[in-house]
């Protein structure tokens, strides 16, 4: 497509400020392990590999997890031994190359160790992690195990003796994550109690607000309802601390074509602005999309869009609503 994958300009610890994790805008990216570059999917969602994702300025990562051992269905034998693999739908449609898993088949531990490589390489940063989460605490307890460094870097909101937000019901500054060196979260979509099992990944429905993911097929749908409770956004936007709002606009089936009109800025800080804020009454903390690279003009492309949402958290202007 002609995109580099060299860093583009991404945040220093001194565009930090006094801006708390919160109070920031991340570019996030759509099942982020669907690529063309680190196995072989003929559906894929982004075109480079995670690290060359991270490289070019993506912040978060929404990854599909499953524990899978030899031959659960595994028809074709792909998964050479049990563990926690990255996957897509293999619960409702099996095993079909390309669409719900890729050669070689990509182990979770094997994406966070990349990802704990760019945040030792780059001190400043702060990276945070969805997951789509098809394991038990066991399963997922044990693949974390395999990754090197990781508990270093991870903060854990549900175990943070440094700052405890659930006693001071605000996230830490995001200097501080640094200071720390605290820099990697992760969210999951299942419950993990971590608060008792402690293994680092807190549950995404304590901390976070977010919007049903689909604009539909034609990409015309652009409401912003809550991807859970009948469509409503509950609470007082206080939660344990107040919520990370996750933005997903992408529609049901990924092409490279649609998604250079759904990822203009026009369109999306549109819907931010005229559904979204009067819905979740809150800016983005993180801004989900499929091919995060598109489209390639710099005034009409992404990145414009997560610089203008930073200028506005900076300002504390917060939704033209409000």
């Amino acid at each position: 497509m002609g995109f580099s994958n060299e860093a583009k300009s991404t945040p220093a610890q001194s565009d930090y400020g006094e801006l708390r994790y919160n109070q920031y805008a991340f570019l996030c990216t759509h099942n982020s392990f669907t690529n063309k570059q680190d196995s072989r999917w003929f559906v894929a969602n982004q075109s480079l590999s995670i690290i060359n994702q991270l490289k070019a300025g993506v912040r978060a990562l929404m990854l599909d997890t499953y524990f899978q051992t030899p031959g659960s269905g595994d028809l074709l034998k792909v998964i050479p031994e049990p563990g926690v693999y990255l996957l897509h739908g293999i619960n409702d449609r099996g095993w079909i190359l390309g669409v719900t898993y890729g050669l070689p088949v990509q182990r979770l531990y094997q994406a966070l160790n990349n990802i704990v490589d760019f945040l030792n390489n780059n001190p400043t940063e702060i990276v945070t992690v969805f997951l789509e989460d098809y394991t038990n605490n066991i399963e997922l307890s044990q693949e974390l195990e395999k990754v090197n460094g990781l508990k270093e870097l991870i903060y854990d909101p549900d175990n943070d003796a440094q700052w405890n937000i659930r006693e001071k019901n605000t996230w830490p500054l995001l200097s501080d994550m640094v200071n720390w060196n605290k820099r990697l979260v992760i969210f999951s979509s299942k419950n993990h109690d971590n608060s008792k099992t402690k293994i680092g990944v807190a549950y995404d429905r304590v901390y976070t607000k977010q919007n049903y993911w689909s604009i539909g097929q034609s990409g015309d749908n652009l409401s912003c309802q809550s991807r859970w409770d009948n469509g409503e956004y509950q609470g007082n936007n206080t939660f344990p601390a107040p919520p990370l709002f996750v933005f997903s606009h992408f529609r049901d089936f990924p092409l490279i074509e649609n998604t250079k009109i759904d990822n203009k800025y026009n369109k999306i800080i549109n819907r931010i602005d005229n559904q979204c804020c009067q819905a979740a009454k809150q800016l983005p903390n993180f801004i989900a999309i499929d091919f995060f690279e598109l489209p390639l003009e710099v005034e009409d492309n992404p990145q414009k869009l997560i610089a203008e949402l930073n200028i506005r958290w900076k300002n504390n202007q917060g939704c033209p609503t409000q």
